[in-house]
């Protein structure tokens, strides 16, 4: 059954998205250690990349069964993306050279 693959595939993914969002919230709390800085922000990107490209289609598909758990999971993808963000700009600032090497370019 399609919706049920559907379902079980985007509650794979909706888990995914808050354990990565998890493990780039822990970053705030990591000031100075670019290590897990600059791995958050490489891995991170992989993930985000990845999340769009092979779970995107789930996500069109389950939007009509059930819209707001969708929201929530993009939401989540969002928190994650917005940290991201921030330790971009913070690299940038700081002038880390290694962080800003992992930053993407386009």
């Amino acid at each position: 059954n399609r919706r049920a693959v559907a379902a079980k595939t985007f509650s794979f993914a909706s888990r995914l998205v808050d354990l990565g969002r998890q493990l780039v919230l822990v970053t705030r709390s990591c000031d100075g250690k670019k290590t897990i800085l600059n791995v958050a922000v490489k891995q991170g990107r992989a993930f985000v990349e990845s999340f769009v490209k092979l779970a995107m289609p789930v996500l069109k598909f389950f939007y009509g069964l059930d819209t707001r758990a969708v929201l929530l999971c993009l939401r989540q993808l969002q928190q994650l993306t917005r940290q991201l963000q921030a330790i971009c700009e913070d690299g940038k600032q700081r002038k880390d050279m290694a962080l800003i090497a992992a930053i993407p370019k386009h």
